[in-house]
């Protein structure tokens, strides 16, 4: 099973049209189970497993929780109200157009552009984003190809605690405000990574040339001015985060992914905010639902190279809450705790010219309770 990426996949976000997402409460608010009441005493352990099986090797790094039961849910996807949005993030509404578009992956469904020279929005069935010019400039460092998955790597690349020129705290306030006036379902301990100028040219030059940067109109020379915070705020269920937006399941080419709100904030303020893969609670389908052990799950991934030829290595095994679709345009999802194991993958494959050898990343979900590795 290959996963791709949800950015590149979704060009649109790379596009003119990056926009901000969020979610609102529905009309079905009063049905809704209240998160704050739900157990919360799971707390990640981790480990490290070293062994080989028939058909793969194992030295990977394990993250469970305690408890090795779980509640499974229906879950519905968050409503985006376009026009509370706008009047939200748009600052300068006299410099704004405002255009629909209905060719979407949904049918019957109209993601709504708004845009500018300095500001854009899109509200789209599944997520919304909203970016300034600030943050365009910034854009290519935080996503580029060496991430393989989301923010991978991002502290690598950007060490420092804080900001000499941006106040932390007051700038994590403003998220959480936004987050907090838009009614995200995410928790409120962000992953958070500081922009810093020399870090930032450092990217950089590690990516392309000057000649390179200029011919693709990129700003890649940074000041200080230019600083700001990256704050990361996962969707969580039971202590458990939903699984990350980077990594999707895709039925019919339409993606389905975890929960995820980023934002980024400068000295100017809020530069980029963007909601994904929202889902609000309806219902308890099943409680204490026991997870299968992390041996069964590596006799899963290892049943699956029996018959390919490959130096394959689990590198990690980490549980998640994940929303399983019937359909690739369901507003209904379930939502069932999943084990996600990496694995590097080193295939010699003959050609015309001779053997060529494919080294690569793959990632599967694996439903934490049937054993069924999901598609």
């Amino acid at each position: 099973m290959k996963i791709n990426r949800f950015m590149y996949i979704i060009v649109l976000a790379v596009c003119l049209i990056t926009a901000l997402s969020g979610c609102f409460p529905s009309a079905d608010d009063n049905n809704k189970i209240d998160v704050g009441t739900l157990d919360t005493a799971n707390i990640y352990t981790q480990s490290h497993i070293t062994k080989n099986l028939d058909y793969i090797s194992v030295d990977a790094d394990i993250a469970y929780p305690q408890s090795s039961s779980f509640d499974v849910y229906n879950v519905k996807m968050a409503v985006f109200d376009f026009d509370r949005l706008k009047s939200i993030f748009i600052k300068n509404t006299q410099n704004i157009t405002i255009t629909e578009e209905n060719d979407t992956d949904y049918a019957g469904y109209t993601a709504h552009i708004a845009h500018s020279d300095d500001e854009n929005l899109g509200v789209y069935r599944d997520f919304f984003e909203y970016t300034t010019a600030e943050y365009d400039k910034l854009s290519f460092f935080l996503s580029s190809q060496d991430y393989p998955v989301g923010f991978d790597g991002m502290s690598d690349c950007f060490q420092k605690e804080k900001l000499n020129s941006l106040d932390k705290d007051n700038s994590l306030e403003i998220v959480i405000d936004t987050i907090n006036e838009l009614n995200l379902p995410v928790d409120k301990t962000p992953e958070i990574y500081s922009l810093d100028y020399k870090s930032l040219n450092n990217r950089s030059k590690s990516l392309y040339t000057d000649e390179e940067y200029e011919q693709m109109n990129i700003k890649y020379n940074f000041t200080e001015k230019d600083e700001a915070y990256l704050f990361v705020f996962h969707s969580k269920t039971n202590t458990l985060n939903h699984y990350d937006r980077y990594v999707s399941i895709f039925q019919d080419g339409i993606p389905t992914y975890g929960g995820e709100v980023y934002a980024v904030v400068n000295s100017n303020g809020l530069i980029m905010f963007g909601a994904y893969g929202m889902y609000d609670i309806q219902e308890t389908v099943s409680e204490n639902q026991n997870m299968i052990g992390i041996d069964t799950v590596l006799d899963i991934i290892n049943n699956r190279y029996k018959n390919i030829m490959a130096d394959v290595i689990v590198e990690s095994l980490s549980p998640y809450y994940f929303p399983i679709k019937e359909s690739s345009t369901a507003e209904i999802a379930k939502l069932t705790p999943v084990w996600v194991v990496k694995t590097s993958e080193r295939i010699e494959e003959q050609g015309e010219k001779g053997n060529m050898v494919i080294n690569d990343e793959e990632y599967y979900i694996i439903d934490a309770i049937t054993g069924k590795v999901i598609l």
